[in-house]
């Protein structure tokens, strides 16, 4: 399915980070965007960078974890003509469980599960029933394995994984492609957020790299697409490694963190 066969993207998070380069790279294809997050100024300036492009732009101001909010902008799918949908939003906070601040944990089960699901699920049937459209869901390589010190966040971008996957079976016959896509470390704001800015400072990813492997993958069919070797490297040794061994390796990894 090529991009240039999908004429509006909608894009959550898409003031900063994977969510803007997906905003430039899509508008470099033709592609129309509605673009999504709760800072007006900074996704005007991504709109700006866009229209560079020659396509239309369209700003939305949401806060997404407002379940009211989020509910208009899923019933507005359909209204707004998008045929292919970024969900990119998410958020995570590294740092022992039992000293996190509750609302913070639940944030990211409403951001990064609660808000994908249910604009998954708008999309769904809008393009199911025109009989084409596409859905990228951002994941993450914290989807491999259960992560201690960053539990919460692993476990929504596992579920958002096993999500699309097996949302891509039930879609594909009726002509909508889903891809989730598995970035590792990559150079946006999403380590200043979670507390620990600095963190794998020297493996980090360039976005426009990453968003490029993303694109080329969901245009190719595939169903999971992990950026960078490294992180293909690591995605097959996860699965081959049994869980309880996963886990000693990760504990060690991440208490040194």
């Amino acid at each position: 399915m090529p991009i240039a066969n999908l004429k509006k993207a909608l894009i959550t998070g898409a003031s900063a980070g994977l969510g803007a380069e997906f905003a430039r790279q899509l508008a470099a294809k033709g592609t129309a965007l509605v673009l999504v997050a709760r800072r007006e100024a900074a996704l005007e300036e991504v709109a700006k960078e866009a229209r560079a492009f020659g396509v239309d732009v369209e700003v939305v101001v949401c806060d997404l974890e407002n379940p009211q909010e989020r509910r208009r902008l899923a019933n507005s799918i359909a209204l707004r003509g998008v045929d292919l949908l970024v969900n990119n939003a998410g958020w995570g906070k590294l740092g022992p469980f039992v000293e996190s601040d509750v609302e913070d944990a639940l944030s990211q089960v409403e951001l990064n599960v609660k808000v994908l699901v249910e604009l998954s699920h708008a999309a769904a049937k809008e393009f199911s029933r025109r009989g084409r459209g596409g859905i990228i869901n951002v994941a993450s390589t914290a989807a491999f394995s259960p992560l201690p010190w960053f539990a919460v966040y692993g476990a929504t971008k596992s579920f958002v994984r096993d999500f699309s996957h097996a949302l891509a079976v039930e879609l594909e016959p009726m002509g909508v492609r889903v891809t989730s896509v598995n970035p590792g470390p990559t150079r946006t704001e999403f380590f200043q957020r979670s507390g620990r800015h600095g963190l794998f400072e020297k493996q980090l990813m360039k976005a426009s790299d990453c968003v490029r492997e993303a694109l080329k993958g969901f245009e190719q069919g595939q169903r999971d697409v992990t950026t960078g070797l490294s992180n293909k490297l690591l995605a097959l040794l996860a699965g081959l490694t049994p869980r309880s061994l996963s886990l000693v390796f990760m504990k060690a990894y991440m208490s040194r963190r």
